[in-house]
């Protein structure tokens, strides 16, 4: 029984919100404690946070372009720099929605020596509100309407639970990174005039 609870718990320590989605769904069906899904999952979540903040800080600004991301476009390090300080508490909230936001995001607003206080708030909002997410989806997918008496097989309703939860990350991250990224005048990694001048 213990090993079971360790083994999920350093899943969801390294694998992070990835693995949020199979164990709440586990949780759910009963066959791990959902008290120890929401306090894991959102103990490590926050954690892992920290650590990518702190690594970001120790990176710094001045050894960012060494990065493969930013080599040779300093602009980006400003844009970034900029997204921050307008829409930081956004952007660490949707980093919990969107995969391909959440380590750079904590690791850029480490080295931009973002306030820890609203760091964790943001993060914490949206850890919390993800978890609420996944727990919701996850009760319909694994209730006996669904996997019992609609797909008869438990294990294909967490199949089709997890590619359902990557379709919803797929639809909605393109139109969120799209729009962060006019909101700060970038177009194909380059800053427009047009974000250069005014207020946004």
């Amino acid at each position: 029984m213990m090993l079971k609870y360790f083994s999920a718990f350093l899943v969801m320590l390294f694998l992070g919100n990835i693995a949020d989605v199979p164990i709440m769904f586990l949780g759910v069906r009963g066959e791990l404690s959902l008290y120890f899904v929401f306090i894991a999952s959102f103990c490590t979540d926050i954690f892992s946070d920290l650590f990518w903040y702190w690594l970001g800080g120790k990176i710094g600004l001045s050894r960012f372009e060494r990065i493969w991301f930013f080599k040779g476009k300093e602009e980006k390090i400003e844009t970034v720099g900029k997204a921050l300080n307008r829409y930081g508490f956004v952007i660490l909230f949707l980093s919990k929605f969107i995969t391909t936001l959440g380590v750079p995001s904590q690791i850029v607003a480490g080295a931009h020596k973002y306030p820890i206080k609203k760091l964790l708030l943001a993060n914490i909002v949206g850890a919390a509100s993800l978890l609420l997410v996944v727990y919701n989806l996850a009760r319909i997918f694994a209730s006996d309407t669904v996997a019992e008496k609609f797909l008869k097989n438990a294990d294909l309703a967490l199949v089709l639970f997890v590619s359902f939860i990557v379709l919803l990350h797929y639809l909605i991250s393109k139109p969120i990174n799209k729009l962060l990224l006019s909101r700060n005048g970038v177009k194909d990694g380059v800053e427009s005039n047009a974000g250069s001048h005014g207020n946004i």
